[in-house]
């Protein structure tokens, strides 16, 4: 079991946009992933990313090569075509739900939350 603490700096009338986490400072802007951006094509993932895929093609996700507990990826099917175009989420070499395999999206509409675990189990659906 492993204890986090986290603190919050806000200044009055502003966005919450960096924390300490652990006694590390983050920026929330980039770490946690705040904005959802639009992929229309193969992309590489980083921690913290929110993906709306355009899958009009057949479109391939690639996970990072390494991750740290609590790492967060989201991914949806935006234009609702993955039963026909397959949205391919490949692990870069980690695993996901302890598999090594690429996970297939085939649902059109899917949406999923990838949360990175630890080198067994890899990165592991806390949502889909």
């Amino acid at each position: 079991e492993r204890t986090m603490t986290i603190t919050y700096r806000l200044v009055k009338g502003s966005a919450l946009t960096h924390a300490e986490l652990d006694g590390n400072f983050i920026d929330l802007d980039t770490k946690v992933g705040l904005n959802w951006v639009e992929k229309t094509g193969n992309y590489t993932a980083t921690a913290g990313d929110k993906l709306i895929v355009d899958t009009g093609t057949a479109v391939t996700i690639t996970l990072p090569a390494s991750a740290t507990l609590a790492d967060e990826i989201r991914i949806i099917d935006g234009t609702g075509q993955a039963a026909t175009n397959t949205l391919t989420v490949d692990p870069n070499g980690l695993k996901i739900a302890g598999s090594s395999t690429d996970l297939t999206i085939t649902d059109d509409r899917a949406a999923i939350t990838l949360v990175y675990y630890n080198v067994a189990q890899g990165w592991v659906l806390a949502e889909n």
